[in-house]
């Protein structure tokens, strides 16, 4: 029996199949786990000499910052510019990762007695990167150190501008790199092919993180003063929360939830979310979302000096601000997303992998979050590109097994300038090139996209016996935490159960379910999919895809499957 249903019918990925039993026996002896934890580490790749560090995560475990390329070039510049008084000018982007690292740098020029400056560019009218009238202002304001953070990687020509008006440049970023460096005093990036740097995957807060770590001398003071931060561009930035990202994560969530600084207790205080039980799954959903709201509506001036802010009422008034400016953001982001779907029905993109919209007068900071929806819904790669004139410029989201910057850069002759990771890119064109570069992005799908590429398919790390004391089990899964990008929260196969109960709310929106099996039962809810109802009956067989969750209602806890995809076995 097929079940139809929102997101359902997946391609399920049994991870656990392709792990060895040695590898899950010597995790579980190197890091003393049940043999359920130690099989959700290997699905991870966690190596067992890796295991204790993963679990317990620490300081001690941070590599040297200075084994980044350059680093050592770049703390040397920046002291000379301290001890002589120089114009430092810090250059970001205006995403949360930019706008944390320029705070976290301005921190620590403020901790150091200096008043560095600092330049984000507007989303709108200048775009992403750094841009030739933003270098000639920054000159003219007597700037003589000009420091890029999550930026700066591909800005060849801008570098050479900034050298020629008598600034030198320190980049520090994250994104890919290009044939060419930048021809600037220091270039620090883990992705630099020359870079030995045992992780690649920092944030852009998380390379500026590190220079910090360098300028400090002192791992412990940097930990203490910017880690909370780098973990907030960390989550928001959706890199993997793997290697040092989780090490950077766990340690600033630490310190978010005992010791939240006046800016991020009102970003809290606006959301609803309790600092003492912050997850990283709310900075993503609730947090984030409204400091990005002031790069997308414009100006990150608001969010930087919340970051920076000492007083509680300007906290609460920027909070309340930023708060206002993420309402506005989702009902504009409401109308480019019904308008995108009227354009998908009335087209033909049956064939097509990826989807290309172009629509005068879009918000610029909004359609990428508005093509992350439309590509989930269709699974298919998605840009949307905001045209003004004869200029377009586009936000883009990927399925897996599509790297949307490689695609770009096969089609870089029809751009203007572009950029971005695999999953997430931008760019800027001429809108009579717009035709021919969704023939070019299609054409390079077609190209390496796979049959099962194509198909939505659902990672299942673990079968579940629903048997097991699932609290205490539950409980376990805590050591994984924080979840996020490269470490999902766990799904489980709970396969062979019967139906003893099938029911939905009362707004038919969501299904609830009662697992039995052996003996053993358990409650599954799946939101969302209450039109499932009529399609299942008590006493059916299934499997279920799902996660392990803990309820607690009326002061009693009991575990919960969150229900991901169903398979009726009968």
């Amino acid at each position: 029996m097929k079940i139809e249903g929102a997101k359902l019918n997946k391609r399920w990925n049994l991870l656990y199949k392709n792990i060895d039993p040695k590898t899950v026996a010597a995790i579980e002896s190197a890091a003393t786990v049940s043999p359920l934890l130690a099989l959700l580490l290997a699905v991870r790749d966690v190596k067992p000499q890796e295991a204790a560090s993963y679990i317990k995560g620490g300081m001690q475990y941070l590599y040297d910052p200075f084994l980044l390329q350059d680093m050592d070039k770049a703390v040397n510049r920046i002291q000379e510019a301290i001890r002589n008084n120089e114009k430092i000018c810090v250059y970001g982007d205006y995403d949360v990762d930019g706008i944390s690292s320029v705070s976290m740098l301005l921190s620590y020029f403020k901790q150091e007695g200096v008043t560095a400056d600092f330049y984000i560019p507007d989303r709108e009218k200048e775009g992403y990167g750094l841009n030739a009238d933003a270098i000639r202002n920054i000159a003219e304001n007597g700037t003589s150190l000009l420091i890029t953070v999550d930026t700066g990687i591909t800005a060849i020509e801008e570098t050479d501008l900034a050298n020629s008006l008598g600034m030198d440049v320190i980049i520090t970023d994250h994104h890919s790199v290009g044939e060419v460096l930048p021809c600037a005093i220091a270039v620090i990036n883990p992705k630099r092919p020359d870079c030995n740097y045992p992780f690649k995957a920092l944030a852009g807060a998380g390379v500026a993180f590190k220079l910090l770590c360098a300028l400090c001398g002192d791992t412990k003071k940097a930990v203490t003063d910017f880690c909370d931060t780098a973990a907030l561009a960390t989550i928001a930035d959706v890199v993997s929360l793997n290697g040092e990202n989780r090490i950077i994560t766990a340690l600033g969530l630490r310190k978010m939830r005992k010791m939240p600084s006046i800016g991020f207790s009102a970003l809290l205080e606006s959301a609803g979310i309790e600092a003492a039980q912050l997850t990283s799954y709310q900075i993503s959903f609730g947090v984030a979302p409204r400091l990005n709201a002031a790069g997308r509506m414009g100006n990150c001036l608001p969010a930087v000096r919340l970051l920076q802010t000492d007083s509680i009422d300007e906290a609460s008034e920027i909070a309340a601000e930023l708060d206002a400016q993420n309402t506005a953001r989702k009902a504009l982001g409401d109308v480019i997303y019904e308008e995108a779907i009227a354009a998908i029905e009335d087209g033909d993109y049956s064939d097509k992998q990826v989807i290309v919209l172009a629509h005068s007068g879009w918000h610029h900071g909004i359609i990428g979050i508005t093509a992350s929806k439309i590509a989930e819904q269709y699974y298919k790669s998605t840009f949307l590109i905001s045209t003004d004139g004869k200029i377009g410029k586009g936000s883009g989201r990927s399925i897996p097994g599509l790297n949307l910057y490689e695609a770009l850069r096969s089609a870089d002759s029809l751009l203007d300038r572009y950029g971005g990771h695999a999953l997430a890119a931008g760019l800027t064109i001429s809108v009579e090139n717009i035709e021919e570069l969704s023939a070019a992005l299609n054409a390079y799908a077609e190209s390496v996209l796979t049959p099962e590429d194509r198909i939505p398919s659902l990672d299942i790390d673990a079968p579940l016996d629903i048997s097991l004391p699932l609290l205490q089990v539950a409980h376990q899964l805590e050591t994984l935490e924080p979840y996020g990008a490269g470490n999902p929260k766990p799904v489980f196969l709970i396969s062979g159960v019967t139906l003893s109960s099938v029911r939905t709310s009362k707004d038919e929106r969501h299904l609830f379910l009662r697992l039995f099996k052996n003996g053993a039962a358990v409650d599954c809810v799946a939101f969302g999919k209450g039109d499932l109802a009529n399609q299942l009956n008590r006493g059916d067989t299934v499997d279920i895809a799902g996660e392990l969750h803990l309820n607690t209602y009326g002061g009693v806890t009991t575990p919960q499957i969150i229900m991901q995809d169903i398979r009726v076995k009968n």
